[in-house]
């Protein structure tokens, strides 16, 4: 395993690296990178280690994890973002390839496509038992709104979760999953609400990089949807992008400040789903700052947290229907 760590304050020889929650490793070898890391993220201080690790055992799971510890040892931080991936011999479900995996996280690696989905699932279901004394396997009807080729759905039911709704807007992803997972119930819906489902039909509903790309009329009216579909007390876990990940990604100073002043900014366009000429303009790339959450989406939900890095790479805003 390779890879690179971002330690701005603790000594790099401290680090070590939790496998399946009972192997502390030890990198073989780690050295600065910050050439490397800057080609991604310009403005990175200079905090950043390439590393090789020697995994040499594993236990028997169906998910194996990675947890990055800093100082040596673990805390309830670095549970939370801990990377998944299921092992494969588990991976009994078709996977999907090239152009569906692109239209979902704009590369057509398959690895990417399982770390990322792995991840999320298990990070969402244990923020769930955490924090709910519930898991997916026993939380109720679900519904993947964003559902794409599966990513998330995949490992939502390899986790037990048997009451799995998917819905999309990507034609094409939702036609893959009528085909190849037949356990996902997908349906197509339209750029605009309403989704096919009764009132109070869910008591989760996850909506993974889907604020990420709305303007701000379509959200308040996906914000209205998602409480009119949800069950009095349910929740809904869905993913932004806040000032951190604007920094990560290379924003500027101006943008930076711009999002702290408006608690909300457009970047740019994006064309990763391709949905055809008359909707090229709808998909764009958006961020949101914590103030802008707290004061905007509460009319009908109730904001319960926002939890760093939930969704991965992106924060989650956690959602209640209030009874």
């Amino acid at each position: 395993m390779s890879g690179w760590f971002l330690l701005p304050f603790n000594d790099p020889s401290q680090v070590r690296f939790l496998i399946d929650d009972t192997i502390v490793i030890r990198p073989d070898s780690f050295y600065r990178a910050q050439g490397d890391v800057q080609t991604i993220v310009p403005d990175l201080p200079d905090c950043a280690y390439r590393f090789s690790l020697s995994v040499t055992e594993l236990i028997a799971s169906d998910f194996h994890s990675v947890r990055f510890l800093p100082s040596g040892t673990a805390d309830a931080t670095v549970h939370d973002s801990a990377w998944f991936m299921l092992d494969p011999s588990r991976e009994t479900d078709p996977l999907p390839e090239g152009e569906n995996i692109y239209r979902v996280i704009a590369t057509e690696e398959t690895t990417l496509y399982r770390l990322g989905g792995a991840t999320v699932a298990n990070r969402i279901n244990n923020y769930l038992k955490r924090t709910q004394g519930k898991s997916v396997s026993n939380i109720g009807p679900v519904l993947d709104w964003g559902s794409g080729c599966a990513r998330v759905s995949r490992y939502l039911h390899k986790l037990g979760c048997d009451s799995l709704f998917g819905v999309d807007v990507d034609q094409a992803n939702v036609d893959w999953c009528r085909t190849n997972v037949a356990w996902l119930s997908a349906k197509q819906i339209a750029l605009a609400p309403p989704i096919p489902y009764e009132n109070n039909s869910f008591e989760l509903i996850l909506g993974i990089s889907i604020f990420t790309h709305l303007r701000e009329p379509s959200q308040f009216a996906w914000l209205s949807e998602i409480h009119r579909i949800l069950r009095p007390g349910g929740l809904a876990i869905v993913t932004v992008m806040r000032d951190g990940q604007l920094a990560l990604q290379g924003g500027t100073a101006h943008s930076i400040q711009q999002l702290a002043l408006d608690g909300f900014i457009l970047e740019d366009n994006n064309d990763q789903l391709r949905l055809g000429d008359s909707d090229e303009n709808y998909y764009v790339n958006v961020y949101h700052s914590t103030d802008y959450i707290y004061r905007n989406w509460q009319s009908d939900l109730e904001v319960v947290d926002i939890v760093p890095f939930l969704g991965a790479h992106q924060d989650a805003v956690v959602l209640r229907k209030m009874a």
